[in-house]
């Protein structure tokens, strides 16, 4: 029979130690390993608008849409507004995101302005004049059974290309 010592204790409390640290361990490496914080959970999903038919034509109209983003432990919900313009079957959607410094627009004089700067765009979403390096980003549409439909998407402010964040 093996006398135990306080060197053969202190080994085997080691180990058992270091085992239930281990194991303590293991559920916050799965997480930080395979989680991808920030996606949003409705990537390639479509944002409902409406009915395309009651969308009035010849005006544009403010729209507020929402969504939700997942990050690692809460769910946070995101509210941003669109302008939507139809006529007859054909739809323009624009964010109200300014694409100089990210400041939310406003309709004026069949048009938009950005009151941080003075950027302003014609009713096509065109600078006219000001500091904004691109026109305002216009989203992706579509219409399933009558409804009308809206890919949202955020894009880089204080560049002059349309390039996607995230």
């Amino acid at each position: 029979m093996n006398k135990i010592t306080r060197r053969n204790f202190l080994k085997t409390w080691q180990g058992v130690v270091g085992a239930f640290a281990t194991l303590a361990t293991i559920p916050s490496l799965y997480y930080w390993w395979w989680d991808q914080p920030h996606k949003p959970n409705n990537t390639e999903n479509w944002i409902d608008l409406g009915k395309a038919k009651k969308i009035k034509e010849n005006l544009w109209l403010k729209r507020p849409i929402s969504f939700d983003i997942q990050d690692r432990w809460k769910t946070r919900t995101i509210k941003e507004m669109l302008y939507v313009f139809r006529m007859g079957k054909s739809v323009t959607i624009l964010s109200s995101i300014c694409p100089h410094a990210g400041c939310l627009i406003k309709t004026e004089n069949n048009g938009f302005i950005c009151p941080c700067h003075n950027s302003f765009f014609d009713n096509k979403g065109l600078v006219v004049e000001g500091p904004s390096p691109r026109p305002l980003d216009s989203m992706e549409w579509t219409v399933k059974k009558g409804r009308l439909y809206v890919k949202y998407e955020q894009f880089r402010s204080g560049i002059g290309t349309k390039e996607l964040l995230g």
